[in-house]
């Protein structure tokens, strides 16, 4: 690769990987994500590797035809999809010019990235001890902004080594350091993430299928019985849907309960298309006031993560309703992984983090998303490309050479 091409690759793998760099000026915050977006995409320019499939522009008028229904019914508005837009369709884009600069280079990016995640969290527990004792007793989130952002950056490489490690014994200083990760971080997010990774892990062994109920209770159990945090949350979160009340429970159950009732609300209006994309917040001001939410009304807290839901199961819901939930099943389904080569196990670690986010992160655009996105995408059309131009070189007795346009 040239310069230029070296510097996209591994400063947009190094910044995705969890090293976060944030500017405030004034009160307005800037993470370095976005503005290496723009130098890099500048790059792609110049080297004429932009690139927008008609599957990206496929969905983008998906976007835009839901936005202006939601428009119409009074449901959105034109400035909350336009802001949406443009951050989706900039990081959209740019994640697959970036597979198309590093020609489609997918099995070395992702094993990139896995070791700068290492390395990063690496960092992170070396620091922490001195955070702890020194500044504040907080959870352990490495270089990131919240705990639970440990299982968004972490479960696809530590999946990816767990598999190098049963095939080959190698990368267990690495899952060792992502584990300890996990630990300290005792988010309920990463805990129940890693339980999705353990039943999908442990499918390869036949003999053993009939355990993982067992494997899975314990691992549950032990954690419900040794994590504070994740006692408190599960024991109010069944509380709170006992009760029909989330008075005096723990933020993240409000969060779950107040946005589900915003959803299930939602879907009784409009069950097939829900109120427009990025609509949620819109239909959280008008439902919330009907629900009792106890200690929270009037506090600061009242609205906390009614833009995103915190979940993007129940985002998808409530913005495109069940066509919505259709689609992003159905995109999952249709680019599953059917082997057990580097690759197809690499797309099976990204379920990992399509688990985590449907259940507890709502947000339609961040640092690493469409790089996990594009990647699962693909992955199939690359395996298609590279047999296609073997098969080729074959036949007429010619070195391989792949290139991709």
């Amino acid at each position: 690769m040239n310069r230029a091409r070296k510097w996209i690759f591994y400063s947009t793998i190094v910044i995705i990987s969890g090293a976060y760099l944030t500017v405030y000026i004034g009160k307005q915050r800037l993470e370095a994500y976005y503005v290496l977006i723009a130098i890099n995409l500048w790059l792609m320019l110049l080297m004429k590797k932009l690139w927008a499939p008609k599957n990206l522009i496929i969905f983008f008028l998906f976007l835009l035809c839901s936005g202006a229904l939601g428009i119409v019914r009074h449901t959105d508005t034109l400035l909350r999809v336009a802001k949406e837009f443009l951050g989706v369709s900039v990081c959209a884009f740019y994640a697959c010019s970036f597979f198309r600069t590093i020609d489609f280079r997918l099995e070395d990016s992702f094993r990139f990235y896995a070791k700068m995640v290492y390395w990063v969290q690496l960092v992170g527990l070396i620091i922490y001890p001195f955070h702890y004792f020194l500044v504040s007793p907080d959870r352990y989130r490495g270089l990131m902004a919240e705990p639970s952002w440990v299982a968004y950056i972490c479960l696809p490489p530590l999946y990816y080594y767990a598999d190098c490690w049963q095939k080959e014994r190698k990368y267990g200083r690495e899952i060792i350091v992502l584990l300890l990760a996990f630990l300290f971080a005792d988010s309920s997010t990463a805990f129940i993430g890693l339980s999705f990774g353990i039943l999908i892990f442990m499918r390869r062994y036949r003999k053993a299928v009939a355990l993982i109920p067992v494997i899975l209770y314990i691992f549950l159990f032990t954690t419900y019985a040794t994590s504070s945090y994740f006692k408190e949350r599960a024991t109010d979160t069944y509380d709170a849907f006992s009760t029909d009340s989330v008075d005096g429970k723990n933020l993240s159950t409000y969060v779950l309960f107040t946005n589900l009732y915003v959803m299930k609300q939602v879907l009784k209006e409009h069950p097939i298309m829900g109120d427009g994309f990025n609509s949620h917040g819109e239909s959280f001001m008008r439902y919330v006031g009907s629900l009792d939410i106890g200690g929270f009304a009037g506090t600061q807290f009242e609205d906390l993560n009614s833009e995103d839901a915190c979940s993007l199961g129940i985002r998808v819901a409530s913005d495109f309703g069940l066509l919505g939930i259709f689609l992003m099943i159905g995109f999952i389904w249709r680019f599953r992984p059917k082997g057990n080569s580097e690759l197809d196990v690499m797309r099976t670690a990204i379920w990992l983090y399509f688990f985590t986010k449907i259940i507890r992160g709502g947000t339609y655009f961040e640092t690493q998303q469409y790089f996990y996105i594009c990647f699962y995408a693909l992955a199939p059309v690359v395996v298609r490309v590279r047999y296609s131009q073997l098969a080729r070189a074959s036949q007429q007795k010619q070195p391989l050479t792949i290139a991709y346009t």
